[in-house]
């Protein structure tokens, strides 16, 4: 090596084609927004998948673990047990994890559930004094309640502690999330659909719980099945998910007349389920079958497009 390689011309110099340095890199960095701003729209627009589903790009379905699912994972060490939540972008650089917060929603017990019934009284976005208590005493970052209101003190938008964390599938890029999609004959705008999340997220309530997937719990995981049936998007990750799966199980066994459970000794027990026990799985299992119906559907679409 001679030296020119790694020399620097000075400001204002000109080179051999005659463009002083600073006029070179601007027009490089004028190219590079250029292509920044084709793909932050891109990435912004509802995508048409075979004009026969609908992606809505602007809403991300995240979930803790996910490393067999299209949500995020955390890779981070003695992370989170789990969760379950909704991002909406309201911004294009929002996609790209540019903001500090990010509007999102997800469903939390207000403070660590009783050991004996695992169950608390529920919150959105982990958004009580007692969680924001603990956040204050640890440099006051939301690190353990977010905002369920708007133009609060962190943020415009309301947002769950999980926003806009390093939770992404395994060796993903920016590109391998999870969004929901809407089949063609759905009429409704991106703006509808985040309309009626916000609302479905708003008006949310019960006290929080879980029992092993059972289907009268209410946690981050039920808060997100219901949001999909409430608002009719397609999840299509859910066949793989092994919460809903359990839940489905569960609906199923408790809406029939009777149950099949082993006692603590090992045997199997014939028990009749209680009249409200089947009402409530029924109603539950008609949501599930719903949300399943709208992800079969949208694979086979899928599948149907990878064959041609």
């Amino acid at each position: 090596m001679n030296g020119w390689e790694t020399w620097d011309v000075p400001t204002g110099w000109k080179d051999t084609i005659g463009y002083a340095k600073a006029q070179v890199e601007a027009e490089v960095q004028k190219t590079a927004d250029a292509i920044q701003a084709m793909e932050d729209a891109n990435a912004y627009r509802q995508k048409v998948v075979d004009n026969r589903a609908k992606e809505l790009r602007r809403i991300r379905i995240c979930r803790i673990p996910a490393f067999v699912l299209g949500g995020r994972l955390s890779k981070e060490p003695g992370g989170s047990p789990g969760h379950y939540w909704v991002e909406i972008a309201n911004d294009p650089h929002q996609i790209y994890f540019t903001e500090p917060y990010i509007e999102s929603y997800g469903w939390y017990p207000i403070h660590t559930p009783s050991f004996i019934t695992f169950s608390a009284p529920g919150c959105l976005n982990g958004d009580s004094e007692h969680r924001i208590e603990i956040d204050n005493k640890n440099g006051g970052l939301p690190n353990e309640a977010g905002r369920a209101n708007w133009n609060n003190s962190h943020s415009k938008y309301p947002f769950d502690p999980h926003h806009n964390g390093p939770y992404t599938i395994p060796d993903s890029t920016k590109w391998e999330m999870n969004h929901p999609y809407i089949f063609p004959e759905d009429n409704r705008t991106q703006e509808d659909i985040i309309k009626e999340i916000r609302e479905f997220a708003q008006a949310y309530s019960g006290d929080w719980s879980y029992h092993f997937d059972a289907f009268y719990e209410n946690n981050c995981h039920t808060f997100l099945f219901n949001l999909l049936y409430e608002v009719d998007l397609v999840d299509r990750y859910i066949p793989k998910d092994p919460h809903f799966i359990k839940l489905q199980l569960s609906a199923l066994k408790y809406s029939a007349e009777y149950r099949y459970d082993a006692n603590f000794e090992g045997v199997i027990q014939k028990i009749k389920n209680l009249p409200r026990e089947r009402e409530h799985a029924e109603k539950f299992l008609t949501k599930l079958d719903k949300i399943k119906s709208n992800s079969d559907r949208f694979n086979q679409i899928l599948m149907g497009s990878k064959k041609r």
